[in-house]
């Protein structure tokens, strides 16, 4: 994992160690997959992050705050909606995951820079 933190500003070096890590055998664990969430979210690929967070929920990894946060900022980063990031929201409660601070600073900068002051005065209650 120290590796893939080191290579997070290079997506296709943080990629190709990633699959090799696989390749070799070793069974990427929650730090892996939340680096690897963050790389693409880092490299404003929205499309990247959704497609790594099904190949984690086909994993055997259980995601955790830590990956909803990542997740959350990633629509704030990426241009995601703001329906998503209320979706993975609801969906991180539901699974017993408390929100941090970073979560919900993460989700008003998505609803204000969407013009969407309501949601995130809403959120902050």
């Amino acid at each position: 994992c120290a590796l893939l933190n080191a290579t997070a500003k290079d997506v296709a070096t943080a990629q190709q160690v990633f699959q090799e890590m696989q390749l070799a055998g070793c069974t990427p664990g929650i730090v892996a997959y939340n680096t690897m969430l963050k790389v693409h979210a880092s490299a404003s690929d929205w499309d990247a992050v959704k497609a790594f967070w099904a190949e984690m929920q086909d994993s055997p990894v259980t995601a955790d705050v830590v990956t909803y946060t990542t997740l959350i900022s990633a629509c704030a980063k990426c241009e995601g909606e703001v329906e998503d990031a209320f979706q993975l929201l609801e969906r991180m409660r539901q699974e017993g995951l408390k929100p941090n601070q970073h979560t919900w600073s993460s989700l008003i900068m998505l609803c204000c820079r969407n013009g969407q002051v309501r949601d995130a005065l809403a959120t902050a209650d």
